[in-house]
C-alpha cells in the first residue's frame, strides 16, 4: 500500500481519463466495459477526451496542511460548523449566501487538492469523513470497511463557452485517492451559476437538491425562512450525475443515501481556500505618464518554462501593487502568462478605499517570446 501525498492526485485523475475502461487504472466502481455496448463505451471514451483536453490546459494548486488547518479556522467555517452544524435555518443559508456571494474562480479551469486525512481529523466530531465504504466480500454483508481517501481533490471546470466573465455555469468534479491507488470519481458533479434558473420544483425535490449540494437538511422548515438570497441561488444550482461511467442503478442509490453527502462539505472547503486565494490587491491611483516602447529588433531566443508559484496565506487585508517607477524608453517585452482573476481596491493617495472591483484571469505578454507556465503550492503563512 502507498501513502500518497498531495501533488499524486492529478496524476492519477489525468491517467484514468486517458484509459476509462481499464478495470486497473480506471475509475472505481465503474461499470465494466463489457457490461456496456460498444456505443456506449464510445460514449465514455469522448466525454473522457473532452473533459482530459479542459484538465491539460487548467492551472494547479496544492494545499498543504498548515493552510488546511488555517481555514478551519476562518469565521465563515467556524459559524457553519459550531454546535455540531445544528444552526437556525436563517443563519445556516445565510451562511453559504455570504460565502457564494463572495465567490470568484480565479481561473477558468482549476485543479485543487489537499489531504484527505488531515481534512478528516480536523472535522468536528459527527461529520462525515471524505471516503466510503467498499464491497463486503461476504455477500450477506450490505457494506464493508468504510476507507479514507488520501487525497482528495476537485476539478473546476466551465461546462460551455463562456459569452461574458463570471457568468457562465461552472461544474465541479470531485475526485478520492484510496491508499490502494484506487481513484474514486463522485457520482454526483455540481454546477455552479446555471444559465436557466431551474424552474420551481416540489418540496422534496427542493429539499434534496439543499442537502445533496449543501449538506443543508431544511426538513420541515419552511422556504420562507430561508435568507432570501439562498433561495434564489438554490435556483441556480444543480446536480448532474455520472451515468455514462456509473449505470443508472448505481447512481439511483447514490440519490437515495447519504453515502456522498461529504462531498459537499469537502468543495464548501475548496470554496473557502478559493476565498482565502482572493484577497485584494490594492492599487493606489496616480498620474503616471509611461513612454515604453518596443525595440524593433529584440535580441532574444524565445523560450517556454514551467515553475510553481509558492503563495503564503491568509494574506493581510490587501497587497499593495508597486507603482511603476519612471519607465525606461524601450524595452523588449514580457513573455505570455496568465495573470489569475483577483480584487482590486483602489484608493486614494490619502489612503481612502475608492471601489473594489474584480478583474477576471486574463493574459499578458508577446507569445513570441514564449510562453510562462505556472502552477501553484498554497501554504500556511507562518506567525499569523
Amino acid at each position: 500500500m502507498a501513502n500518497y501525498q498531495v501533488g499524486d492526485l492529478f496524476p492519477r485523475v489525468i491517467e484514468a481519463f486517458q484509459k476509462p475502461l481499464s478495470s486497473k487504472r480506471g475509475f472505481w466502481e465503474a461499470t465494466p466495459a463489457n457490461e456496456r455496448t460498444s456505443q456506449q463505451n464510445a460514449d465514455v471514451k469522448k466525454w473522457c477526451q473532452r473533459t482530459l483536453n479542459g484538465m491539460k490546459i487548467c492551472t494547479r494548486f496544492d494545499i498543504d496542511d498548515d493552510l488546511l488547518s488555517k481555514a478551519f479556522e476562518e469565521p465563515s467555517w467556524v459559524e457553519m460548523t459550531q454546535n455540531g452544524g445544528v444552526l437556525p435555518i436563517k443563519d445556516m443559508t445565510r451562511n453559504t449566501a455570504d460565502l457564494i456571494g463572495e465567490l470568484r474562480f480565479p481561473f477558468d479551469r482549476m485543479f485543487m487538492e489537499m489531504s484527505g486525512k488531515t481534512y478528516n481529523k480536523l472535522l468536528p466530531e459527527g461529520w462525515l469523513k471524505a471516503g466510503c465504504n467498499v464491497k463486503s466480500k461476504d455477500p450477506q454483508e450490505e457494506a464493508g470497511a468504510f476507507l479514507e481517501f488520501d487525497v482528495v481533490g476537485v476539478f473546476i471546470t466551465p461546462s460551455r463557452t463562456p459569452d461574458e466573465a463570471q457568468n457562465w455555469t461552472m461544474t465541479h468534479y470531485v475526485f478520492g485517492l484510496f491508499e490502494s491507488g484506487d481513484l474514486y470519481m463522485c457520482r454526483l458533479n455540481q454546477d455552479l451559476r446555471l444559465k436557466q434558473l431551474r424552474e420551481k420544483e416540489n418540496i422534496g425535490v427542493r429539499n434534496s437538491m439543499c442537502l445533496h449540494y449543501f449538506g443543508i437538511n431544511l426538513e420541515d422548515n419552511p422556504i420562507e425562512d430561508c435568507d432570501p438570497r439562498f433561495v434564489k441561488l438554490l435556483s441556480s444550482v444543480s446536480l448532474t450525475t455520472g451515468e455514462l461511467l456509473f449505470g443508472e442503478e448505481q447512481l439511483e442509490n447514490f440519490w437515495a443515501s447519504d453515502a456522498e453527502m461529504w462531498r459537499a462539505y469537502v468543495n464548501r472547503m475548496f470554496w473557502q481556500l478559493i476565498l482565502m486565494l482572493n484577497y485584494p490587491w490594492v492599487k493606489t491611483e496616480t498620474s503616471l505618464v509611461t513612454n515604453m516602447k518596443k525595440s524593433k529588433a529584440p535580441s532574444i531566443v524565445p523560450r517556454d518554462s514551467y515553475y510553481r508559484c509558492r503563495i503564503q496565506l491568509p494574506k493581510p487585508d490587501g497587497v499593495d501593487i508597486r507603482d511603476i517607477g519612471e519607465a525606461r524608453k524601450e524595452y523588449y517585452g514580457k513573455r505570455l502568462h496568465k495573470v489569475r482573476g483577483h480584487w482590486r481596491k483602489l484608493r486614494t493617495p490619502e489612503g481612502i478605499v475608492r471601489k473594489r472591483t474584480w478583474i477576471n484571469e486574463h493574459r499578458r505578454g508577446d507569445h513570441k517570446l514564449g510562453v510562462i507556465h505556472k502552477d501553484y503550492s498554497l501554504e500556511g503563512a507562518k506567525n499569523v
